[in-house]
């Protein structure tokens, strides 16, 4: 630029202008010379023109907004990161765009069209350096395609670098251990996704279970109108019997001598079995009579079920810190409840707070041990459930399976004695291997479902 400016002032001399109109010349001259190396080291810009159109033929109106990112032109100009915003009038488009296809790899335009306020579409642009005018198509190409060279990756980022992206990972579900292509999904007692188990040609039931499809039709609840309870009325007995046991407990309205006795006050209810208080047994002569709801009772070409599952039990367990075994849990299934044929099925989930202390968890059947498991210091998390199966009024057989999120599947299988028509009460228990401050052993949840038996 220097020498250029010097051949200017050279020639400038020569002329030896000394009017205004020489000094004038000189002046346009330097001005020339001056623009001219200037304008040497802009990049070269290439003309987009186009007339944009609507789907329904009418000329589109709105604005354009083109950013990019920071790159370097094909003539080693570096052009920063910056927007620029076109207002489209009628459909006519023109700008004039740095070139990128020979830019510094991975240079593209980022064009976002919008109308009336409202995004419509982006779309990315490659501008190749030509002195031709192009139209939109021209520059066009598909979303994050780079044009050129790859761009050069440094090191990789870490889930932790990206702000919020672990606490969404945490929030979908993950594989469960019963995870399996081709079956249907079913979210477990911990919230993992488990293929559903069971025969190819069974139904899947709302609570993640199968079973053999029949043409059953559920016509709902039944309903007694009117029943005279069993039990002698004479002025003495406080203990009467229903046919069924209500459901729910709070449909029996239960009438002596055409008044309205009241549950807790004037009676107590236990399955089917009325017991009533000191104060208001019934005298010689009362009349008693008992409308109430049971469960709905199936029928058609399949088999007949006694009444539809029932969950028996649900909720949070409590959490033990001692090193003898502390009860964390339990259900009580009211006497009569079960039939023979029935099954119980109970579906657990523990805890352990802690990783130096091993732990112990007892699931008991009217007093006797189903499942026991030790788990390492380590586990924090021990889920399974305990099948039990009514074999007679004094007999029930059982098979469990759990697994933690270290330790293996196990499954065990047994029987056990007592009755199984009076009150049957489940037990869940924990403690601690030693003593700990600090460390538990929880029952984070569990559900008792009674699935009852199909007659032939």
């Amino acid at each position: 630029m220097k020498n250029q400016i010097q051949t200017s002032a050279t020639i400038i001399r020569r002329l030896g202008a000394k009017t205004w109109g020489g000094i004038i010349l000189r002046l346009l001259a330097l001005l020339l010379v001056c623009g001219g190396a200037v304008s040497s080291a802009q990049p070269a810009l290439t003309t987009i023109q186009d007339i944009l159109y609507r789907a329904d033929g009418t000329r589109f109106s709105g604005t354009l907004q083109i950013a990019w990112k920071p790159f370097q032109s094909g003539n080693s100009t570096f052009i920063p990161q910056q927007a620029l915003r076109i207002d489209i009038v009628n459909g006519v488009l023109r700008t004039k765009l740095v070139a990128t296809t020979n830019a510094s790899p991975g240079a593209n335009y980022e064009a976002t069209f919008s109308s009336q306020g409202r995004f419509l579409f982006t779309e990315t642009w490659a501008v190749p350096p030509t002195a031709s005018i192009l139209k939109v198509r021209d520059v066009r190409v598909s979303a994050g395609t780079t044009v050129g060279n790859p761009p050069v990756f440094g090191q990789l980022s870490q889930i932790g670098d990206i702000a919020g992206l672990e606490n969404e990972l945490l929030l979908r579900p993950m594989r469960g251990f019963a995870f399996g292509p081709g079956r249907v999904a079913v979210i477990n007692s911990t919230g993992q996704i488990d293929a559903a188990q069971g025969n190819l040609g069974d139904c899947l039931r709302v609570d993640g279970s199968a079973g053999p499809c029949g043409s059953q039709v559920d016509p709902g609840p039944g309903f007694v109108d009117h029943e005279v309870p069993a039990g002698l009325v004479n002025s003495s007995n406080a203990t009467f019997s229903l046919a069924a046991a209500p459901l729910p407990a709070s449909s029996l309205m239960l009438y002596r001598n055409g008044l309205l006795m009241r549950s807790g006050l004037d009676f107590n209810l236990s399955g089917s079995s009325i017991a009533f208080t000191v104060q208001s047994v019934p005298q010689t002569g009362d009349g008693l009579l008992a409308s109430y709801r049971t469960a709905g009772t199936s029928s058609g070409a399949g088999p007949l079920t006694a009444a539809g599952t029932e969950v028996l039990c649900s909720g949070i367990g409590q959490s033990a810190s001692l090193t003898t075994f502390s009860t964390i849990g339990t259900c009580v299934i009211p006497s009569g409840k079960l039939q023979v044929g029935d099954r119980v099925e109970l579906r657990f989930a523990f805890g352990h707070t802690g990783s130096t202390v091993p732990v112990q968890v007892n699931v008991l059947w009217n007093g006797q041990t189903v499942l026991q498991r030790g788990l390492v210091a380590v586990e924090s998390t021990l889920i399974g459930t305990v099948e039990l199966s009514i074999a007679s009024a004094n007999a029930a057989e059982w098979i469990t399976e759990s697994k933690g999120a270290l330790e293996s599947t196990l499954v065990t299988s047994g029987a056990s004695t007592g009755s199984t028509t009076g009150t049957v009460t489940l037990t869940m228990q924990g403690l601690l291997g030693f003593g700990s401050s600090t460390e538990t052993v929880r029952l984070r949840h569990y559900t008792v479902i009674r699935y009852p038996a199909l007659q032939p």
